[in-house]
C-alpha cells in the first residue's frame, strides 16, 4: 500500500485540472454528485487494472451516475441504523428533559436530570461505537462494488468480511489513509469557507464549490486506495493459488 501515491497521483495526469475541476463542480450539486462518486468507482477500477494514469476521462456519464447511485444507496443502508439511532436519541433526550423538570422538588429535578444525562451519555457512546464500526466496513463495501459492479455484491457479508480478514494489514492502511485525508481536507475547507462565505453574492457559491472540492478530493483518494486494496487482494489470491516450489 502506497499512501503517498494516493495523495499525489492526480497531479501527474496532464489533464488533472480539467478532470478534477469538473468533478469538484459536480460533487457540490445534488444529483450530479452521484456522477462524481461513480468517477471514484471508475478510478478504483483503473488502479486495480494497473493503468499508469488512472484518472478516468469524463465520458459515459450515465454509467458513472448509475455506479455512484447504487454505491451511495448501499452506504446509506449500512448507515441507516446510525441515522435511526441518532433520531431516536434526540427524541429521547427531549422527552427526558421534559420529564426531568416534572419533579416537585429541586432534589427530584436534580436526580431526574442526572438520570437523563447518564442515559444520554450511554446512548452517545453506543452511537460512537456503531459509527466507528460502520465507517470501518465502508472501504470493503466499496471494494466489493468496484470488483463486482452490482448492488447485491455490497451485501454479500461473507465476501466483505473475507476481504477485511484476508488483507487485514493492507485494509487498515486503507482505512487510516482515508481518515487522514478527511481530517486534513475538511478542517481546511471549513476554515477557508468561513472566510469566503462573507463575500457578497458569491460567498455561498464559493463555499459550496469548496465543499464539492473537499468531497471529490476524498473520493479520489478513497478510490485510489480501494484500487490498491484490490491489487493487494489479487496478489494474495495468486500467491495462495500458486503451487509450492517443492510440489
Amino acid at each position: 500500500m502506497d499512501l503517498g501515491r494516493a495523495y499525489t497521483f492526480a497531479f501527474k495526469d496532464p489533464e488533472w485540472t480539467s478532470k478534477v475541476g469538473l468533478g469538484a463542480l459536480m460533487a457540490g450539486v445534488p444529483g450530479l454528485n452521484f456522477v462524481s462518486l461513480g468517477y471514484g468507482v471508475e478510478l478504483a477500477r483503473n488502479v486495480a487494472r494497473g493503468e499508469a494514469r488512472p484518472l478516468p476521462t469524463w465520458n459515459r456519464f450515465e454509467k458513472l451516475f448509475v455506479d455512484g447511485f447504487w454505491l451511495s444507496l448501499a452506504h446509506m443502508i449500512y448507515l441507516s441504523p446510525l441515522l435511526a439511532m441518532g433520531g431516536c436519541g434526540l427524541l429521547a433526550l427531549w422527552a427526558g428533559l421534559f420529564l426531568a423538570f416534572q419533579g416537585q422538588t429541586d432534589q427530584q429535578i436534580g436526580l431526574n436530570f442526572v438520570l437523563v444525562a447518564g442515559v444520554f451519555l450511554v446512548g452517545m457512546l453506543a452511537l460512537s461505537v456503531f459509527s466507528f464500526f460502520a465507517g470501518l466496513v465502508m472501504p470493503a463495501v466499496t471494494a466489493q462494488y468496484v470488483r463486482r459492479g452490482t448492488f447485491a455484491a455490497c451485501f454479500r457479508f461473507s465476501d466483505v468480511w473475507q476481504l477485511v480478514r484476508d488483507n487485514s494489514s493492507a485494509y487498515l492502511l486503507v482505512w487510516v489513509g482515508m481518515q487522514i485525508c478527511s481530517w486534513v481536507v475538511f478542517p481546511v475547507v471549513f476554515a477557508v469557507g468561513t472566510v469566503v462565505s462573507f463575500i457578497p453574492c458569491l460567498g455561498t457559491f464559493a463555499y459550496l464549490l469548496l465543499l464539492g472540492t473537499a468531497s471529490f478530493t476524498i473520493w479520489l483518494v478513497s478510490g485510489h486506495l480501494t484500487g490498491q486494496l484490490l491489487v493487494a487482494d489479487a496478489a494474495r489470491q495468486a500467491a495462495t493459488a500458486a503451487p509450492s516450489p517443492t510440489a
